[in-house]
Parts: C-alpha cells; structure tokens; sequence
C-alpha cells in the first residue's frame, strides 16, 4: 500500500516500522515510562529513533519522524506527538482512546501518582499544559465503537485554538476492528506523509 501511494505520489518515501505498542508484552505499558518497571516512553521516544538512523538511511532533525496506531497503539501515538512533538511531528490514531487503560493488563503504570495520571489522559493535557505544535489525526467511527466519537469531539474541541492541530476520518458505522482501520488506512498514510519533511 505504501509503495502504491509513493508511486501515485500521494505521499513521500517512507520507512515504516510495524512495533507493538509496549516492549514489555505481555504488559500492557501504554507508552509510560512505570516508576521501576518498563520505560516505554523513552523506548519508543528516544531508542527507537536512535536504532532507526543508525540502521536506515532516513531523514534527520524535526519534522522526519511520525507515528501511527490503533487502539491502544492510536493512543501510544498521539501522546508520543504530543510529548516529543521535537521527535514526532505528526501522529494518527485509528480508534485510539484519549487517556491510559486501568485493568489487570497494565499493573500500577503510575506509582499512585495522581498527576502523572492526570497528564496521561490527553484532553487533560491540551486543558492544563501548553500545546504542542504538532499535528495529529484522529480516525474512527460515528457509531459502534463505544464511546469513541464523544471522547473524540472533546478532544478536538479542547485542540480548537492551540498549537496542536487536529485533524479527523469519520466513518458513519465502523466498530474497534481491522476492517474500519484498513478504510482508514490509505487516507492516513497519505496524510502522514504530507506531514513529514522532505527527505534530505
């Protein structure tokens, strides 16, 4: 899919890295470095990036990197964007949530600290810190996917009037599977890509 949009020049040359979204599994980490346990944040925000320049020849410098998930992977991205948005310039969730899981999966993933909780759930974030400039797209469904699309117009209005952008794919009827993710893939790649810099 890929290659067919940098041939249709819908979008740039592109390395794309599949990775699940903890390097703990089977724990579910959501992307935050656990006080004595898996640092996740700093994997994929400063290891990751690091391993890939020295292995790949890609972009350097701001604006070279983004980073795409679903579900918990959508929700790994956008905090990574909006934390290091001077690692990732842009992000996409796909069915992404807006603030960190709490079940047997994920363990004390804050170590009973209420504002590192607080700063985990990202619409807090856009209310109570400074924006980020970066951009960030959100794709789901109007309908079977919970309560997705009511978190998703929060989120997007608590963006109105920052320096985050959001941008939004919505479906009419979908659900939290591969078959919505995969209509929303080839728009999103696309749209990441026009948000990359331009290889030098």
């Amino acid at each position: 899919m890929q290659l067919k949009l940098t041939v249709e020049n819908k979008t740039k040359p592109t390395v794309l890295v599949l990775m699940r979204p903890s390097p703990a599994m089977p724990r579910d980490t959501e992307c935050e470095d656990v006080p004595g346990g898996p640092q996740s944040d700093r994997y994929f925000s400063e290891d990751v990036p690091s391993a890939l320049r020295s292995s790949y020849r890609i972009a350097q410098g701001p604006g070279s990197l983004g980073v795409i998930g679903n579900s918990t992977g959508g929700y790994c991205a956008l905090k990574l964007a909006m934390r290091h948005p001077d690692v990732f310039s842009a992000a996409v969730s796909l069915s992404g949530y807006y603030k960190a899981a709490e079940d047997p999966t994920t363990g004390d993933l804050f170590g009973g600290d209420a504002q590192r909780r607080e700063q985990a759930d990202l619409s807090w974030r856009l209310a109570h810190l400074p924006a980020p400039g970066t951009a960030l797209l959100v794709g789901g469904s109007r309908e079977g996917d919970g309560d997705y699309f009511t978190e998703t117009e929060r989120f997007r209005a608590a963006a109105k009037g920052t320096a985050t952008t959001v941008s939004a794919i919505t479906l009419d009827t979908g659900g939290h599977n591969f078959n919505t993710w995969s209509r929303m893939l080839p728009a999103s790649l696309g749209w990441l890509g026009g948000h990359l810099a331009d290889p030098s």
